[in-house]
């Protein structure tokens, strides 16, 4: 979802010859991009919400600020885009990216930062932030949210032997993964009307 998002566009970024830095707690993620190149600056207790790490955090964050030249700040999630509106991002664009439908409480409400600009990855999650936050609708830009085919495409070609084959690639938590357990209710019935359907189904997630 969001990291891979997030790692393509560092990588897209980077093939423009524009300086990227990654901003992170780290992971699997952050050293592959690291391989490739991205420069990056790590604070592992970024994700941490007790108070003393946010705190910690803020003025980690606020260092980093007054230190750097950033000419555009992208961030990806509701906490870090909160913490660097607490540390005072000054006269630099910041650009949030809203990759789901986020739960609200008047507490969060109040609590979320949506930056200079805002984009949405779907519709849907657009129409949540103006119905359930009030952005502007002019604020919002909508991108499609889709696959890196250089990334993800098969070795070989299917042999035109082969009957239909169905991809479903999702996030596979329970908020996002109905389409997969419909996809497996209907399989039997699309299976007596093609024989030699192949299904195949990827994510990862709790369900």
């Amino acid at each position: 979802g969001a990291e891979t998002h997030i790692a393509q566009l560092a990588r897209g970024l980077s093939s423009l010859h524009l300086q990227v830095t990654l901003l992170s707690s780290g992971g699997a993620g952050a050293d592959a991009l690291e391989r490739e190149g991205i420069a990056q600056i790590r604070i592992p207790s970024l994700c941490r919400r007790s108070p003393l790490a946010l705190l910690q955090n803020t003025l980690a964050l606020r260092r980093i600020l007054r230190r750097e030249s950033f000419s555009l700040i992208h961030v990806h999630a509701r906490l870090p885009a909160l913490l660097l509106h607490l540390a005072g991002t000054g006269r630099i664009p910041v650009l949030v990216t809203a990759h789901a439908l986020l739960r609200k409480t008047p507490l969060l409400r109040r609590l979320s930062f949506w930056g200079t600009q805002t984009v949405a990855v779907s519709e849907d999650i657009r129409l949540h932030l103006i119905r359930t936050y009030g952005l502007p609708a002019e604020r919002i830009t909508v991108i499609p949210n889709g696959i890196d085919l250089s990334a993800f495409s098969p070795c070989e070609k299917p042999s035109p032997r082969q009957g239909p084959r169905v991809a479903f690639v999702s996030r596979l938590d329970a908020d996002c993964s109905l389409g997969a357990w419909l996809l497996c209710e209907i399989a039997p019935r699309l299976a007596k009307e093609f024989p030699s359907l192949t299904i195949r189904i990827a994510g990862g997630g709790s369900d």
